[in-house]
């Protein structure tokens, strides 16, 4: 398996945006975040553990970034509230296990 991101600079500059994000909260939620993501992406790797650690993170940041192009995307009085990204997020898994 390999992945190409969309463009060379795409994972610096996610890193960046991620970087600019925690500069702009507190302490307290930047390491309640950094753990949590930590803990969500140690699941992943251990539920796919054939597949490359790296790429398992390229399919999470981009499903992150999708989901959160789809909240800053939505009109005015549309509400994107974290139970229908869930779902969102779910829904694009199912689409893919069952195009198989």
């Amino acid at each position: 398996m390999s992945y190409a991101p969309l463009w060379p600079e795409w994972v610096t500059q996610t890193r960046e945006a991620l970087a600019a994000h925690n500069a702009g909260v507190s302490e307290t939620r930047r390491i309640a975040l950094q753990d949590l993501g930590a803990y969500i992406g140690e699941e992943l790797r251990m539920e796919f553990p054939d597949v490359e650690a790296t790429l398992i993170g390229l399919i999470a940041l981009r499903t992150a970034s999708h989901l959160g192009g789809l909240i800053a995307d939505a009109p005015d009085g549309v509400d994107l509230e974290s139970a229908t990204c869930v779902t969102i997020g779910l829904m694009a898994g199912d689409h893919l296990v069952g195009a198989r």
